[in-house]
């Protein structure tokens, strides 16, 4: 039992851990340790200190969406099971427009994008934009300005003179802050700003790029999502290295959208205008044409208005056909009297007061029927070779011849009366009838003219 025992005490023993021995085996590491530790914390400031950041950008943009909501969610119902066809909504118009090669050219054009500015520093290169010390501008470019890939070097000499140098730093020439420069783009200006002035490092690296690269760059970078399917509110979001060029970059993008926005309503509202201006001075023209008409018709038909000139017509009409009738009546009445005288006898009286123009004969016919009354009387009681009665028998034929005469006068001036009568109420009547057909042109060309003045003042 003891032979047993002894070795499994020293077994115990020799298979104990000890701690100590452990930790000595890593101390004797500690300096490769804490030197490891030293390298990668430099590293990692040397990575965060000379690393290129990439900044995102976003902003956001409304649109007017007529098709959300509505009917047209009914209609896109039917159309995700084939039963319409659909078409792009206004906000998928929009993203494209938002992302379109005119609107990203001229955002980059009016920034001046295709034109960088970089500081040389001690490990990397970075891009200045407005921490720039120089600033070139150029005026009467020529063709090629926005199709070449142009770089050359500024070198500040002080505040009022610099070197251009080619991308190489081989000197070109030295020239003036502010001064025209002649170059095979276009007159260049380079502008000094000593408030960018940071560093003793004079030297400016200026990168002239492509209108079409560039633009074809942000357009890459350019994102444009809506914020869900339900909402016209537009995402977009750029990620660029410089965050000021950024912000700049959405900012304008959004400021020439809207600009463009506001152009494409104006030209509605120009076009607009040019067809109303059309359409008044052909409408007015066409006023002056119609007032012409009725003008023209007043003056062919001697009118002024229509239905007053026909009542008044009616009128004279209706006074012409009384006139018409009286002188009718005592035609015949005179005509009838000159019957009875010429079947009559001196012994016959003639009817007095019936002859209508109450003038010479109706005198005559009283002194003659006197006279017949008087020659009866005298008979009466007398022989026909009385010298009385052959007076007045001599008398009353005298006085018949008289009357004859006045009553063939009398018939020729009624005659002639109602003739004058028939012939100016042929015209009247001529005239009532023409009411009709000229009311009707009348209407006709008033309603002309209603619809021009409605259309005037539509």
């Amino acid at each position: 039992m003891q032979n047993n025992n002894v070795p499994m005490i020293e077994n115990t023993e020799e298979n104990s851990f000890s701690i100590k021995e452990q930790l000595e085996k890593y101390i004797i590491h500690l300096k490769w340790f804490v030197l490891s530790v030293c390298i990668f914390l430099i590293g990692a400031f040397l990575y965060l200190r000379y690393s290129t950041p990439e900044y995102s950008i976003d902003a956001t943009v409304l649109i007017k969406d007529d098709k959300k909501g509505g009917l047209s969610e009914l209609s896109e119902s039917f159309s995700d099971l084939g039963i319409l066809g659909g078409g792009k909504s206004n906000v998928e118009n929009e993203i494209e427009i938002l992302k379109s090669r005119t609107l990203v050219e001229n955002t980059v054009q009016d920034l001046e994008l295709n034109i960088s500015y970089f500081k040389d520093g001690r490990l990397k290169t970075t891009e200045a934009y407005k921490q720039s010390p120089v600033k070139v501008s150029f005026f009467d470019k020529t063709q090629d300005f926005y199709k070449r890939d142009t770089t050359f070097v500024i070198e500040s000499l002080s505040s009022l003179r610099f070197n251009l140098l080619d991308v190489e730093k081989n000197k070109i020439g030295e020239f003036s802050f502010g001064k025209t420069i002649k170059t095979a783009l276009g007159n260049m200006v380079v502008l000094y700003n000593s408030e960018n002035v940071k560093s003793n490092n004079s030297f400016t690296t200026v990168r002239l790029s492509s209108l079409e690269k560039v633009t074809n760059h942000y357009r890459k970078k350019l994102q444009v999502t809506p914020i869900n399917k339900m909402t016209s509110v537009l995402t977009l979001s750029i990620v660029d290295p410089v965050k000021d060029i950024g912000v700049d970059f959405l900012n304008k993008l959004i400021e020439n959208y809207n600009e463009d926005a506001i152009n494409d309503k104006s030209l509605v509202a120009k076009s607009t205008e040019n067809f109303i201006n059309q359409r008044l001075k052909r409408i007015v023209v066409e006023l002056d044409t119609v007032e012409g008409d009725i003008e023209k018709f007043k003056k062919v038909n001697r009118v002024t208005d229509i239905v007053s000139e026909a009542q008044l017509f009616l009128e004279n009409s209706s006074e012409y056909e009384k006139n018409s009738v009286e002188t009718a009546t005592r035609l015949k009445v005179v005509e009838d009297v000159l019957k009875l005288i010429s079947k009559s006898t001196n012994d016959d009286l003639i009817p007095a007061n019936i002859i209508p123009d109450g003038g010479n004969t109706s005198g005559l016919i009283q002194a003659y029927n006197q006279l017949v009354l008087d020659k009866n009387r005298i008979s009466k009681g007398a022989t026909v070779e009385n010298p009385m009665v052959i007076n007045l028998e001599q008398q009353l034929l005298g006085l018949r011849q008289s009357i004859t005469e006045s009553l063939k006068n009398l018939k020729s001036s009624l005659t002639i009366s109602q003739n004058d009568l028939r012939r100016q109420g042929g015209i009247l009547g001529g005239k009532i009838g023409e009411i009709p057909r000229q009311e009707r042109e009348a209407r006709e060309i008033g309603r002309k003219q209603q619809v021009k003045e409605a259309l005037y003042l539509y």
